[in-house]
């Protein structure tokens, strides 16, 4: 079911991206009077085809791209054309403009995306904390006991939620900092505080590789999220799972494991996490009636580690949670300000990770390619419109920086010899265009090969 779901999400990401890369390519061609004779969406054998003033519109069989045919007066196929609308003909600013359409529409497209999800509501956990893992950077600083703390700045910029503490931590990461500035609120979940002290401490991130970055970058610096101190109530039972095997049902509440009693969830969670392969005797509440049972606590890997398998969630309690819930809710033009400031700073932490890739400081393991970027899909299709669009929008954004690069092929390929064309006042030669056109392939098809062979390293770890 989840390689239905992988490929459904690859086939609809792609569709809109592909149809808003090449619609950049085309709507700026038909203003600027340059003929379009056909727009494709995927290649290889055509399914559909509809003829539309003058062009036409198809679909392809192979979803991994697109392209915009426009008229050429070279092509052999096309006599007795006018050929004033032949984009060979037009001037190499107009050149520039059509083909500079399609990653910018990306760009924009991705500014789009951004503002709308900062306008429908952010959603997240607030980052709040009381304690560090020992021998961090983190303990290093703050020590690994101290009152309740929330993270109201990173880098200097405001956040509200632990995702954009990680957010901002990997930008400075992969702009090669060497430490980072962190500034901290006292927090209560029972009353607002009133004058808040603010202070600032520096976080050093010597410590974390730009190449380990699926590790978890909290968990590494030392941050320990505080969340409520919730019941030992099961909310959920998963079937066939240890818990469900003992007989356990929802809204079941964990009295004490082998005698030691239990008072929170966490509690509970960590006898359980240290009991893999272990029969462990579980007393419970059941509507006001106690009981016991034995379980056996399944093991499972993760990574060099074995820890002990329950199956079970704890119930959720909204009351609870509340306080430590961040929920930002931006006016329109405060969240176009805001989508536009993400899309600058993802720009800059893209262009930061190529540049140092190509210095050998980022490896290629971290390229992923078309079977990673399914599996992604899928996965934020099945999550919801929230997270699939937030994919949309990062895909659309790497694909404008991509295409904008000065690699032939590229768009950006094509930009650069139309910027020598308009300094030297002459296009380059057509020899020199081929052995470019040619270069160019071959790096393209090499990233392609070593994205595609990351993924397959990628599964096979699973």
């Amino acid at each position: 079911m989840s390689f239905l779901w992988s490929v459904l999400g690859f086939v609809v990401a792609m569709g809109v991206l592909v149809t808003i890369h090449e619609w950049g390519h085309y709507i700026t061609a038909r203003l600027l009077g340059v003929k379009v004779e056909k727009f494709s969406i995927g290649f290889g054998k055509v399914i559909y085809s509809k003829r539309w003033r003058n062009t036409d519109f198809q679909l392809a069989l192979i979803p991994l791209g697109g392209y915009v045919k426009f008229l050429d007066e070279r092509d052999a196929s096309n006599p007795n054309q006018d050929f004033q609308q032949a984009f060979n003909r037009q001037s190499v600013l107009k050149r520039f403009a059509v083909v500079a359409a399609g990653p910018i529409i990306n760009l924009l497209f991705a500014w789009l995306l951004f503002s709308l999800l900062y306008f429908s509501g952010m959603t997240g956990y607030k980052p709040v904390m009381e304690q560090s893992l020992a021998n961090s950077p983190v303990s290093s600083v703050l020590g690994e006991k101290f009152p309740a703390l929330m993270v109201n700045s990173v880098a200097n910029h405001h956040v509200t939620s632990w995702k954009e503490v990680n957010q901002q931590i990997l930008l400075a990461l992969a702009d090669g900092k060497q430490k980072v500035s962190i500034s901290l609120t006292p927090f209560s979940a029972i009353l607002p505080l009133k004058n808040e002290k603010l202070y600032s401490v520096q976080i050093p991130l010597t410590s974390l590789d730009i190449n380990e970055t699926n590790k978890g970058l909290l968990k590494q610096l030392g941050f320990v999220a505080k969340l409520p101190n919730l019941s030992p109530m099961l909310g959920s039972v998963k079937k066939d799972s240890p818990a469900d095997l003992a007989g356990f049902q929802i809204k079941d509440k964990i009295l004490s494991v082998n005698g030691n009693h239990i008072n929170s969830w966490s509690g509970f969670v960590k006898i359980i996490r240290a009991s893999a392969g272990k029969i462990l005797s579980i007393q419970f509440d059941r509507l006001g009636v106690e009981k016991s049972v034995q379980v056996e606590i399944q093991p499972r890997q993760l990574g060099a580690a074995t820890y002990g398998f329950f199956g079970a969630s704890a119930f959720y309690d909204e009351a609870v949670f509340k306080p430590y819930q961040s929920i930002t809710d931006y006016g329109l033009l405060e969240s176009f300000k805001l989508g536009y400031g993400h899309s600058v700073q993802l720009i800059d932490m893209t262009l930061s990770m190529i540049s140092r890739m190509f210095v050998g400081e980022v490896k290629l393991s971290n390229l992923s390619g078309p079977i990673s970027i399914a599996d992604y899909s899928g996965k934020a299709l099945q999550s919801g419109w929230f997270s699939f669009f937030m994919l949309l929008a990062l895909l659309s954004l790497s694909l404008g920086v991509l295409n904008l690069l000065p690699i032939p092929v590229l768009d950006g390929g094509h930009l650069a010899l139309y910027s020598i064309e308009i300094i030297k006042g002459s296009p380059v030669s057509e020899v020199a265009q081929v052995v470019l056109q040619k270069i160019g392939l071959v790096l393209i098809l090499s990233l392609t090969f070593f994205a595609i062979f990351n993924d397959v390293v990628r599964i096979s770890n699973v």
